[in-house]
């Protein structure tokens, strides 16, 4: 395979700069169109995720118990499960 040419090179420089500059047009367009929607025109909040006054809900577990019908091992690792 041969070498490229200074004016392949070129050519390529003017292709990724074409391409750079539609990304770059592009990119516009859609940062338009995401203001315009979430911009509440319509008095309606959307929120993405969780609110930040709302801290999200922990799953609360039960101590484990032991009964003695089962494996002693069974229950201890559910006690090193709970407090990690």
């Amino acid at each position: 395979m041969a070498e490229p040419t200074l004016a392949d090179v070129l050519v390529a420089l003017k292709t990724l700069s074409a391409d750079m500059a539609t990304m770059q047009a592009d990119m516009a367009v859609m940062k338009k169109e995401k203001s315009a929607s979430s911009s509440g025109g319509d008095g309606e909040y959307r929120a993405e995720g969780p609110l930040p006054d709302h801290p999200p809900k922990h799953k609360r577990w039960d101590f484990p118990r032991f009964d003695g019908t089962t494996d002693p091992l069974l229950f201890l690792n559910k006690c090193d499960a709970y407090f990690r």
